[in-house]
Formats: C-alpha cells, sequence, structure tokens
C-alpha cells in the first residue's frame, strides 16, 4: 500500500477540496487539522489514528485514496445498514433497486446509463416524506435519503452522503425519552456508532489484499448537483 507523507496528503486533500467546492461541508475535515507535518504513513495508518474521529478518518480517506469503485461499495455498506436497522420498513422496490444498481454497478455489472436510470427512479421527491408520514419516524426518513442517493453519478459524494444518512438514522432510531439520560445522549452514541462501522468497513477494505482495486489510481469525476437534489426533499443538514 502507498506510503503517503503528511504534504501529499495534504495536497490531495485539498485538490480534492477546489474539486468538490459547495457539494459538502469541508471546514474541519483537513488532515492538517488532526495531523502532524511530520507524518508520514498508508491509508491503514490513517485509519489507525485514534485521536482522529471516526468520520473525519471516514473522510479523509474517501477524499484522498479511494477510486470510484472503492466509494460506491463504501456508499453501499452505509445504505444498506441504515435499512436493516428497521426491521418494520418495506421500503420501495425502487429504492431497493437503486442500491442493487450501485452494487453492480460498482463491480462492472452494469451501465452508466443503468445506473442514471435507477437513480432517477430512486430520486422522487415524495418517497422520502411519504416514509416519513407512514412510519412517523425520522430514522426511516434518513434512511430512504441514504437510499436515494447510493446511485448518485459520483460516487465520492454518494458514499459521503450515504454515511452521513445513515448516521442520522441511526441517531433519529434512538427513543426521544432517553435522549436526555446521560451525559452523552444515546443519540450521538448511536450516531458515533455508525460512524465507527463505517470506519472499521473501510479499514477491512484496507487490510483485504484482493481489494487493490479500491484504491486510487487516477481522480474522480466531478460531482454532479446532488445539492439540488438534496434542496428538492426540503432537506437541510443537521449541525
Amino acid at each position: 500500500m502507498r506510503v503517503y507523507t503528511f504534504d501529499e496528503i495534504s495536497k490531495l486533500y485539498e485538490e480534492k477540496q477546489k474539486l468538490f467546492q459547495g457539494s459538502f461541508d469541508f471546514s474541519i475535515t483537513g488532515p492538517s487539522e488532526y495531523l502532524p507535518n511530520t507524518w508520514e504513513g498508508t491509508i491503514l495508518d490513517l485509519l489507525d489514528t485514534r485521536t482522529i474521529p471516526d468520520d473525519i478518518r471516514t473522510s479523509i480517506t474517501l477524499l484522498t485514496a479511494m477510486t470510484e469503485k472503492g466509494a460506491r461499495l463504501a456508499a453501499v455498506d452505509s445504505t444498506r445498514r441504515a435499512l436493516a436497522q428497521l426491521p418494520d420498513f418495506k421500503p420501495d422496490p425502487a429504492l431497493l433497486k437503486a442500491l442493487e444498481a450501485a452494487e453492480q454497478y460498482a463491480h462492472g455489472q452494469l451501465s452508466e446509463k443503468e445506473l442514471k436510470k435507477a437513480y432517477d427512479l430512486a430520486s422522487s421527491d415524495d418517497l422520502a416524506t411519504s416514509a416519513l408520514k407512514q412510519y412517523k419516524t425520522e430514522s426511516v426518513y434518513y434512511a430512504v435519503l441514504a437510499a436515494q442517493c447510493v446511485a448518485e453519478g459520483n460516487a465520492i459524494i454518494a458514499a459521503h452522503e450515504c454515511g452521513e444518512f445513515a448516521g442520522d438514522s441511526a441517531a433519529e432510531s434512538v427513543s426521544h425519552k432517553d435522549r436526555d439520560s446521560d451525559l452523552i445522549p444515546p443519540s450521538q452514541r448511536a450516531r458515533e456508532a455508525e460512524q465507527k462501522k463505517q470506519c472499521d468497513y473501510l479499514r477491512g477494505v484496507a487490510e483485504d489484499p484482493s481489494k487493490g482495486d479500491h484504491w486510487i489510481i487516477g481522480s474522480p469525476r466531478k460531482p454532479s448537483l446532488l445539492r439540488a437534489l438534496l434542496s428538492n426533499f426540503g432537506f437541510s443538514k443537521k449541525t
């Protein structure tokens, strides 16, 4: 696995920061915020740096080191887990098709045109709001948003957004009456547990020698306008 210097990983991050400007927030996620300028190591070393929060390690890894395939499968992993934690939720077939299409596309079993078709079918404005009305829980709402984003044209954005929504879904799955019962609210613990699972997934990929094609060779494609889609949902990111 490639060994990066602090300057190399910081430069890669800055390049992606410019590429994805406006797609999602980079304000606190740069390597320079967490790594000393003498740092040198592999992505696995970065993922093992426990002093960096799980979600930040995941963000840096996605932006600096993952291929289209690696990022797409990370999005699939987060989405599948978000749906699996809701045993009573029956997803719209279009959502399941988008999840399947994203995985097949990552493995080269589906064309880009077919991926876009699955994405378009899943991105109906009504799916998330209808699920919220039916199941009366925001956990379902955010899981639907994850499934709607998994087949988004740019895999890095898909992985980031699916991870965010999976965290939101996990946090919202905690009973409201339990949220103020501890110094660390259960909702926060649930979100952090999901973020750890995402980071552990990437660590597992990094340790698997058969998954070398998950790690970057060239640059990812320019991101599409996912923000427009999220705006149509009436969604605003929580702070």
